[in-house]
Order: structure tokens, then sequence, then C-alpha cells
């Protein structure tokens, strides 16, 4: 995904609204894993990466919150 539609996006909400958000740009990886890759080839990865079934990590994600209220709850 490009930063710009991430900005385009986010300009829908409220500067002071609250998202829960994971993102991670070429630096976030191992960098003899990526030494090979040129920009352009980064580029075409990462719009490859947008065929992920992101479910596993919704459904980590709703168990982190029925946690958090879990505990919320016992304080």
């Amino acid at each position: 995904m490009k930063v710009s539609e991430i900005i385009k996006t986010l300009e829908s909400y409220d500067p002071n609204d609250s998202v829960v958000v994971a993102w991670w740009d070429r630096e976030s990886f191992d960098p003899h894993q990526l030494k090979d890759m040129s920009a352009d080839e980064w580029s075409s990865a990462c719009e490859y990466m947008e065929e992920i079934d992101w479910w596993h990590a919704y459904d980590d994600i709703q168990d982190r919150f029925q946690k958090f209220l879990k505990l919320k709850k016992q304080q």
C-alpha cells in the first residue's frame, strides 16, 4: 500500500479518533534478506502482500480486546 493511500483513508477520521494500526516498512525486515531487492521490486512485493488474509490478525486483535475488557472488569 502506498503511504498516500493511507493518508487519504485517514483524512476521513477525526484527528482525535483512536484506531488500531499495523504496518511494516522496508527497514522492519532483515536487511540481508532484502539486500538484492530494488525499490521497484519492494513496491511490487508490497502490492502482492495486499492479498494476505488478515483474518488471523483480526482474530488476535479481537482476543486482545476481550482480554482487555475482562481485566478492566476485574479492577
